[in-house]
This record gives C-alpha cells, structure tokens and sequence, in this order.
C-alpha cells in the first residue's frame, strides 16, 4: 500500500511557472508531453501538479508572446518528487 498521497509506479511533478517580470504566471500556459497537449490548472501561486508514469519524457511549455522552455528529457522514477521552475522571456515585438 502506497503512503498518503502517492500513486504507485508515478512520479510527482510539480512545476512553477515564473513570467518575464518574475511574477507567477497563472493562465495561458499549453504544455507538451512528450506528443500530447495539456492545458496544465494552475494555481494562483502559479504552481501546477501533476503525476506521471515512470519514463523519459519531452516537456515544451508555451504562451502567447514569450518564448518557449523545453526540458529534452526528464527521467520520471517511481515515487520521485520532482520540482522544476519555469522562467518565461518576453518575445521581442517588432512593429512595421
């Protein structure tokens, strides 16, 4: 039997998600995993959490106007807690 709050055979992954002007961000993020789209629920801390099977996974986190972070392989072990911060740069916006 697992402890509390553990799903077996996953990992905990809780990612914090920081906008240009080192503010949590709260919407507007798309996330990719590995080929699938998720549009994470973030709290107003700007922390989302979620828990994925044990595996190598591709992470691209997206918003409108910022550039893109992408994790090109994160080794998820069972029962691991994994943290990661999220720093978005704003995109430069030429006008013509």
């Amino acid at each position: 039997m697992s402890p509390k709050g553990i799903i077996r055979n996953t990992a905990k992954l809780t990612v914090s998600f920081i906008g240009p002007t080192k503010q949590p961000v709260k919407s507007h993020v798309k996330m990719l995993v590995n080929k699938d789209t998720v549009v994470p629920k973030i709290n107003t801390k700007g922390i989302y959490v979620t828990y994925l099977d044990t595996g190598i996974y591709k992470l691209k986190f997206f918003v409108p106007t910022w550039y893109d972070v992408v994790i090109d392989s994160l080794d998820c072990g069972e029962n691991e807690d994994i943290n990661i911060n999220v720093y978005f740069e704003a995109k430069e916006i030429k006008i013509y």
